[in-house]
């Protein structure tokens, strides 16, 4: 997969997902990659999360959402929508939230 935006956590988070869905023999076309990735950049980008969150945490979420995306295109369901990767980005952070002030580390910027 070439690169697609331009930004790193998207490309490679796009490419993780991709490995990922391989692994279990999913194939989806680029064009679903393609309106992915935009989605997610409007998402992320569009309301200030990368200014926030460390680009590793947005790489690994960029991953998950894509899995995630190919799931749905392969089931024939609905693919995700801008809410639903918002809802997910919020509850992710959330989690990330709840945990990381007893064991430290900085995902955040």
């Amino acid at each position: 997969m070439d690169e697609m935006f331009g930004i790193p956590y998207i490309d490679n988070g796009l490419r993780a997902g991709v490995e990922r869905a391989r692994e279990d023999e999913l194939e989806v076309p680029d064009e679903v990659l393609y309106e992915t990735g935009l989605k997610l950049e409007k998402v992320i980008d569009g309301e200030g999360w990368s200014d926030e969150l460390d680009e590793g945490f947005l790489k690994s979420f960029v991953a998950g959402a894509t899995v995630a995306n190919i799931a749905r295109y392969v089931n024939e369901a609905d693919p995700l929508q801008e809410d639903d990767l918002r809802a997910y980005l919020e509850h992710t952070v959330a989690f990330y939230d709840s945990f990381s002030h007893r064991h430290g580390g900085d995902w955040r910027r």
